[in-house]
């Protein structure tokens, strides 16, 4: 299987947006002061503070970053191995009845909804990052109502996803 070029747009804007989560706090790192949020509530509000340190600036990119060469790689992989029902999890009986060609429908649109997710994780990065940035400069931020989007978006493409390999393997 071969990647086609809406799997390489979004492995192209998920490294975009990932990159840029790490690149903002490396150009305002100076600007930063002494104590940063670290952790956000429900609500979007800062509720950990820590000290100002490499650590604590680039955690955050640093977990989703590996999160998502974790996701690409499994993206990778899937695209690599010439028998589509390897990644199928599904009891015997049902895998003895799916076709070839329902198998590799479900690897298809499997890869399809694992680099969207892995776009979304990279947008998330980018926001929390940003956000995290503006309140420890004391500027406004919307990260609630911008995670609530991020999320909702990333639930709801999960169930599409499990819903619909769930009707192809029957």
């Amino acid at each position: 299987m071969k990647l086609e070029n809406q799997h390489k747009l979004l492995i192209l804007l998920a490294l975009i947006f990932t990159y840029l989560a790490f690149h903002f706090p490396y150009t305002y790192y100076d600007l930063l002061p002494d104590m940063i949020p670290v952790h956000f509530n429900f609500f979007g509000e800062a509720d950990k503070w820590a000290a100002k340190s490499i650590a604590s600036v680039f955690m955050g990119p640093s977990i989703f970053g590996l999160t998502m060469l974790i996701m690409l790689f499994i993206g990778w992989w899937m695209t690599k191995n010439e028998d589509p029902l390897k990644f199928i999890n599904a009891p015997k009986e049902k895998l003895a009845k799916l076709s070839l060609e329902t198998a590799e429908e479900i690897r298809r649109f499997t890869l399809l909804h694992l680099l969207i997710i892995t776009f979304l994780i990279s947008i998330m990065s980018f926001v929390i990052t940003i956000n995290q940035i503006l309140i420890a400069l004391g500027q406004p931020s919307n990260l609630a109502f911008s995670l609530a989007i991020i999320t909702f978006t990333l639930v709801a493409d999960s169930l599409y996803l499990t819903y619909k390999i769930w009707r192809l393997i029957g």
